[in-house]
């Protein structure tokens, strides 16, 4: 500290029996309900030579912010949060520290009970996860502050949307997260608000809690010394008092939200829902908290049935990563895993790809992971199957319940045929997912053979359905591949299939939104296979087919708040825009591409949907507009749709075109933006779009995309920057190499 002399600071060494660190700010928390300068000073009185070893207490009186030497990061003010501000600074011993204080506002209020909490929290703990506490001291105004290290990084909400980071890398930092909540657990100390804003992950790959300020002890205190100090010892902390809505609404457990018994099973709650956000995109509550009485939270935490991870629109969960988040968030705290290591053992297991204790693997999983395990001895196992089998099966047709057994064979053998159906699928969906496209195509082939076997053996109206769906997703893949021409043909047998099916129901709202997405996918086929000097009208066509039947959905549910009918509403109209503009069909493109945006900017809004395809047509929209001189009328559709999901950088990576157009339309809004600091930040981000190419080997795959970049006046203004000049830099290194 710049105005502070060593020998106005202690340093607290050695534990006594006197009033610790910890207690005493609890203590500032249970008496005041007001004001807290006074208990600040009584908090560093008691702790100042006490204890808590390399804690430093700042005991100048007259401290300031200014007093801090701050670098130039600090000097753009403080990053704000709920009730707190985080000034970035150095100490006197050079090092950049975050110094956290709270608002002006919310210093003369109760919420000052909740911070001092905070403090005391933070300084009994000790976890490579959780961020050390430097040191402690009051302002000239009286209130609390403490330093910390300053970390570089963003929280896991951000990192979540923008999709900066694989599913993996997310899952193995919420490892290190349970091993800092099981720190906290075996010192007797809950969190009660775990979600992605309270997780920061640093720039060097670190991972950690903050903002402990409604963490709460559970363990048993003196109550003897307690009302020798405190008078009747019965009131608790604003924060605790039974009743008070303690926690993030979205990622709220259910004792919670009701008032009741909170403890380590409430934490491995919301680990769960932090758990759904990262395995979705999107929270497992969506509720406007800011427009819900307390009784309607409470109806809404304990009524209402999140979606299935499996079952949230834009997202590929497997049915056991899907078991641990259920297990997690059990709305009975019986129901849970026991404890958070019980939580973070299954994650290990899942990402080791082994059994988990919460779900038993399909049998075609667990073979095919038994024999990659252990190959020599199924090699002999198959030999000796291969010769024993034809001896099994005589003996047990002469059997006297040779009957029974071969049905009881049948049914097993149908039911394992339906399990290798969905686990060649989402194998499929997963090797796709990782570049693996002609292999993902021969999984879904083969899933496809399963599905057509199982309606053959039993050829049920469910078991057709089942087939036809699966025929689906390989007319997809088939398309994504490149076969084109294979896919139009597999798209339109099924049409005629599915037709006889809605001629013998023809108000199945399942049915018809099968042949929704059916016509949706087929139609991305249609334009692919036009001419290029042809104007899209099979596409369009088969496009408005589909919205035609999902209104007759909507009419048959008489409701327009089916999410399934919502989601692909958007989706039929954003490939309907994408069909319009390879025509310039302008008005109508931007007709449907706004129709889109807006049913998506709702499902982001109410954490339906991840923000991925609202970013994308965000850019699509803008990027027109542009193109047809409406600057104005562009830049304000961007800055409406960056209220509600702000990186519209964050749809399809692997689209190079999409990319570009990202980073140009943040160029526009730097160029544009009257405050510098906000300006700079939007040509980083367009810098950063650029770096994820380059790493992608996105330039070294089409070289003349260089030039694009080099000479494009929509990028102009990049030129000059040291970050903009380093990308350039490595491009050019990698393409001469």
């Amino acid at each position: 500290m710049a105005n502070c002399d060593k020998q106005d600071r202690g340093h607290i060494n050695g534990r006594t029996d006197e009033m610790s660190f910890d207690i005493a700010l609890r203590l500032c928390a249970l008496t005041s309900r007001s004001r807290c300068s006074t208990d600040v000073d009584a908090v560093l009185a008691q702790v100042l030579n006490k204890e808590l070893a390399g804690i430093s207490v700042y005991t100048q009186t007259s401290v300031k912010i200014d007093d801090f030497q701050k670098n130039e990061m600090a000097s753009e003010g403080p990053l704000k949060g709920g009730v707190g501000e985080v000034w970035i600074a150095q100490d006197e011993h050079g090092r950049q520290i975050a110094l956290k204080t709270l608002q002006p506002r919310y210093r003369n209020t109760p919420l000052a009970n909740r911070f001092l909490n905070e403090v005391a929290i933070t300084a009994s703990l000790s976890h490579p996860n959780i961020i050390t506490l430097y040191g402690v001291g009051k302002l000239a105004d009286g209130s609390l502050f403490y330093t910390m290290p300053f970390v570089r990084g963003e929280t896991l909400t951000k990192v979540i949307n923008s999709r900066q980071r694989s599913r993996n890398n997310l899952l193995r930092q919420f490892v290190r997260i349970c091993h800092a909540i099981k720190h906290a657990h075996d010192r007797g100390i809950i969190h009660r608000d775990l979600n992605p804003a309270n997780i920061l992950l640093g720039q060097d790959d670190v991972s950690y809690v903050i903002d402990w300020g409604l963490a709460k002890r559970i363990e048993v205190i003196d109550k003897a010394w307690l009302f020798s100090n405190l008078g009747d010892g019965n009131e608790e902390p604003a924060a605790t008092m039974v009743g008070a809505l303690i926690g993030t609404l979205q990622y709220m457990s259910p004792e919670q939200a009701t008032g009741g018994e909170v403890g380590t099973w409430t934490d491995v709650f919301c680990l769960g829902a932090t758990l759904y956000a990262i395995v979705t995109g999107a929270s497992p509550y969506q509720m406007p908290s800011d427009t819900l009485s307390k009784d309607q939270v409470i109806q809404c935490v304990k009524n209402v049935d999140f979606l299935p991870p499996s079952r949230v629109p834009g997202s590929s969960v497997s049915l056991a990563l899907e078991a641990i988040c259920l297990k997690a968030m059990a709305k009975e705290k019986d129901d849970r895993y026991a404890n958070v290591d019980e939580l973070r053992l299954d994650i290990e297991r899942w990402l080791a790809d082994e059994s988990l204790s919460v779900y038993r693997d399909p049998w075609p999983v667990s073979t095919v992971r038994w024999v990659r395990k252990h190959p020599t001895i199924a090699m002999g196992v198959a030999s000796t199957f291969m010769v024993g089998f034809p001896l099994i099966s005589f003996v047990a047709v002469q059997s006297h319940n040779a009957k029974r057994e071969v049905s009881l064979l049948y049914d097993d053998v149908n039911e394992r045929l339906k399990e290798v159906t969905y686990a060649r699928k989402t194998l499929s969906a997963q090797l796709y997912q990782y570049g693996e496209k002609l292999k993902a195509l021969q999984e879904i082939t083969l899933a496809t053979q399963a599905a057509e076997r199982s309606y053959q053996n039993e050829p049920t109206f469910e078991n057709e359905v089942g087939l036809v769906e699966t025929r689906i997703g390989l007319a997809l893949m088939q398309h994504k591949t490149g076969q084109v021409e294979v896919a139009l043909d597999t798209y339109q047998s099924l049409l005629e299939r599915l037709n006889n099916l809605i001629q013998q129901k023809p108000s199945n709202v399942e049915l018809l939104r099968l042949k929704v997405r059916l016509l949706g996918n087929k139609g991305m086929s249609d334009l692919a296979h036009r001419e290029n000097d042809q104007p899209p009208t099979t596409a369009v066509s088969t496009y408005t087919e589909a919205l035609g039947l999902l209104n007759l959905i909507q009419t048959l549910e008489s409701s327009n708040e089916n999410l399934s009918t919502t989601s692909e509403l958007a989706r039929i109209n954003g490939n309907l825009a994408d069909a319009l503009s390879s025509w310039n069909y302008t008005e109508q493109e931007l007709k449907h591409r706004r129709a889109a945006i807006t049913i998506l900017k709702q499902l982001v809004s109410n954490g339906q949907s991840n923000g991925q395809f609202l970013s994308v047509h965000a850019v699509r929209l803008a990027s027109k507009l542009f193109k047809m001189n409406r600057d104005n009328e562009a830049l304000r559709e961007l800055h409406e749709i960056m209220d509600v999901f702000p990186y519209i950088e964050a749809g399809e990576p692997e689209n190079w075109g999409q990319q570009i157009d990202a980073a140009k339309c943040l160029v526009r809004l730097a160029d544009t933006e009257k405050d510098s600091t906000v300006s700079d930040k939007y040509r980083h981000r367009a810098v950063e779009v650029l770096t994820l190419m380059q790493k992608n080997d996105i330039f070294a795959e089409n070289p003349r995309l260089v030039q694009t970049v080099e000479s494009d006046s929509q990028l102009s203004s990049l030129k000059g920057r040291a970050d903009f000049t380093q990308l350039l830099l490595r491009i050019r290194l990698k393409s001469s190499n």
